[in-house]
């Protein structure tokens, strides 16, 4: 299927490896000029080699005040409008009740939710102009359960969950859809890093009801599809693609 992508401007925030860097391919193998940004240069110079296609890497740190702003701007030098935006990023630390503070907190925030709210804004208005645009944000399984050791992340993905539904009600009128996908266990580089850190990967995947860890290509395929001209009537959700894991109805 041929999702109609060629040529379409994106901006994948968190996009030199894991999930990201899925959905970046994804978007490339579609015709799409695809922008990646992420503070590890090494990983970023390293993933626009693999992806081709004329896809550009901006070095950024988005939990860096008035950063996102910056990215935009330079975004719009390069290719003068979005019609994609991917957001992207990296966990808070971990805390549990009782050990979460403020520093916790605001890791949380400004990773997880400031900068993210300050791109939505940025390229709101961008695409309101233009009458059409993307937004797709990849988020966490805990914003439908809530995982008691990881209370920043709680917080922090739920807000912007929260701040996504809102204004995907708002620019549905201008024919730009906004959604969130939860993934669950993926085969990324993080599995590799858990299991290194003493993380019982079989008791991870006993739950997951397929019995398998997701395969990063085939998330980034669909969050392509989210991007494309046949998701253009799928807007305000949270898709989860996690084998099964989610128990809650909604």
């Amino acid at each position: 299927m041929d999702l109609g992508l060629k040529g379409a401007k994106a901006l994948v925030t968190g996009g030199s490896r894991g999930l990201g860097f899925s959905v970046a391919s994804a978007l490339v193998e579609e015709g799409a000029d695809v922008v990646i940004a992420s503070r590890d240069e090494v990983f970023g110079e390293k993933a626009v080699g693999l992806l081709g296609h004329g896809s550009q890497y901006l070095p950024v740190d988005l939990t860096v005040q008035s950063t996102p702003t910056e990215l935009l701007r330079r975004f719009l030098m390069l290719h003068g409008r979005i019609d994609i935006l991917v957001l992207n990023s990296g966990g808070p630390r971990n805390a549990s009740l009782g050990a979460m503070d403020a520093s916790h907190l605001g890791d949380g925030i400004g990773a997880a939710l400031a900068p993210m709210v300050e791109l939505v804004e940025g390229v709101a208005p961008l695409m309101m102009a233009r009458r059409s645009g993307r937004i797709v944000s990849i988020s966490s399984y805990v914003v439908r359960e809530p995982d008691p050791e990881m209370m920043p992340s709680n917080v922090a993905r739920a807000g912007l969950l929260a701040y996504l539904k809102a204004a995907a009600f708002e620019l549905a009128r201008y024919d730009i859809t906004v959604n969130s996908v939860l993934p669950g266990l993926h085969a990324t580089d993080r599995l590799v890093h858990l299991r290194d850190s003493g993380v019982d990967l079989d008791r991870m995947l006993s739950r997951v009801p397929m019995g398998r860890f997701g395969d990063p290509d085939d998330f980034g395929r669909m969050v392509a599809y989210l991007c494309s001209r046949w998701a253009g009537y799928i807007t305000g959700q949270a898709i989860a693609i996690d084998g099964g894991s989610t128990r809650g109805l909604l």
